[in-house]
């Protein structure tokens, strides 16, 4: 890195997403700053990594990323910002229209302008820093890969889906010691089989209308939040559903408590 004012320079790495939620910002740096102190490089994530809850335009998206990070950025006060860590995008059907509210380089490059705090990097390139920071460029450039749609493949039987809805539920009523009735039951939609499943901590796994569904999902999406340990956030950061209303809590609730449950259970044991 470098060194500085005869000093050696320090670097802090912001990857968590949870740094750009709002409620927790501010809080979040201020105990980092008071735990850290002066920072010469701060690498920080910049975009959304998740669902996106609600309809919102693309550019008041961009927006509000922009405004969280550049607030976080002077909260900290480094002497450079990389931004790093975020140049992904969505693959699920249901939520590949997310990649729009995306910040790109050249959006950091053109909301940026005027700050030399500011040291964008594409994939590739890399930084020195001395008394400035010394950029060098990739050449060639590297392409972005071909931004594809994710094929789920094959169908999940639904008695095996049943069948993983009840050991989940099972799991949340023993973390929670049979106190889950404020989880209420979520409903998801299989667009795949064309069934709608039931999960309720408090009641039974079962069938039920298209009209009740909360959110639309392929089968083997709906496998890996009911099944693999942790599913939850993969079913949440890789955006695999489609709320079908305007009240997310249901799904909301239902991730929380099928997160935490089995962990509550297991600390019990």
């Amino acid at each position: 890195m470098g060194r500085r004012e005869g000093r050696r320079a320090k670097a802090a790495r912001l990857p968590d997403v949870s740094w750009h939620v709002e409620r927790t910002r501010n809080h979040a740096a201020q105990r980092a700053d008071e735990r850290i102190g002066a920072i010469d490089v701060l690498l920080t994530n910049y975009n959304h990594a998740g669902k996106l809850f609600g309809d919102q335009a693309t550019d008041r998206v961009k927006g509000f990323l922009w405004r969280v990070v550049k607030a976080t950025v002077d909260r900290l006060r480094p002497r450079w910002v990389v931004p790093f860590a975020s140049s992904h995008y969505y693959r699920a059907p249901a939520s590949v229209d997310q990649n729009a509210s995306l910040l790109s380089h050249s959006d950091l490059d053109t909301l940026g302008r005027g700050d030399d705090r500011w040291v964008v990097l594409r994939t590739g390139d890399s930084a020195s820093f001395g008394e400035e920071p010394v950029v060098s460029r990739r050449s060639p450039a590297l392409a972005p890969s071909t931004r594809d749609v994710l094929d789920y493949g094959a169908s999940v039987p639904w008695d095996q889906l049943l069948a993983a809805g009840r050991a989940r539920t099972a799991a949340v009523r023993r973390g929670f010691f049979g106190l889950n009735r404020w989880f209420g039951a979520t409903t998801l939609w299989l667009e795949d089989l064309e069934r709608a499943l039931v999960v309720d901590p408090s009641g039974r796994v079962r069938e039920a209308d298209r009209t009740q569904a909360d959110v639309a999902t392929h089968s083997q999406a709906a496998h890996i939040l009911l099944e693999l340990r942790c599913g939850e956030d993969t079913f949440l950061a890789g955006a695999h559903f489609r709320c079908l209303g305007d009240n997310t809590s249901p799904i909301r609730r239902w991730m929380l408590a099928s997160l935490l449950g089995p962990i509550t259970s297991i600390r019990a044991a």
